[in-house]
């Protein structure tokens, strides 16, 4: 009789162990294929969120290059810092496509933002001061660029709400 034990032991034990390592091994994997489906989902965002950037950057370089370029044609066209000063108050009709580009006078400073999400945009801010002891010469000027920087264009409101138990939760039957 004991052989049959012996013999059933024998199969029984290395059976179970092959079964537990085939159950772990399949339990790795499914974690493995979860993991790498996030990993993927992740990298797909990135990359959307990257490509909208570099476009909206591209775009915004396109807007400066036709901005500097009135800025450069409203110096060479202007005699004094008045007439520069008038035709940069109507560049607001110039670049309609813009409907964000305000210009301040007192600062001679023009910004506008290009949105690349519902949520952000790029804000960019041009300092375009009519140049000292110059007579309107702008073929050597070039509008300087103070500000190139992502911002966040939606509000947030924070969840303020502290679920707390206080006793009283009991269902009543």
């Amino acid at each position: 009789m004991n052989k049959k034990r012996t013999s059933f032991l024998s199969i029984g034990i290395p059976s179970m162990c092959v079964i537990f390592s085939v159950l772990c091994l399949v339990i790795l994997a499914l974690l493995t294929l979860g993991t790498s489906r996030q990993d993927l989902q992740t990298s797909r965002l990135s990359l959307d969120q990257t490509t909208a950037y570099y476009t909206a950057c591209s775009t915004a370089t396109q807007q400066y290059s036709q901005i500097s370029d009135f800025i450069t044609s409203a110096l060479t066209d202007s005699s004094e810092k008045k007439d520069y000063l008038s035709r940069m108050s109507s560049i607001q009709e110039e670049f309609p496509d813009l409907a964000n580009l305000t210009w301040t006078e007192d600062t001679q400073v023009l910004s506008f933002t290009v949105a690349f999400t519902d949520t952000q945009a790029i804000y960019i801010e041009i300092s375009a001061p009519y140049p000292s002891g110059s007579s309107g010469s702008g073929k050597d000027f070039t509008p300087e660029i103070l500000t190139w920087k992502t911002i966040t264009t939606a509000s947030w409101t924070p969840d303020t709400r502290q679920p707390v138990f206080t006793g009283n939760d009991t269902k009543k039957q």
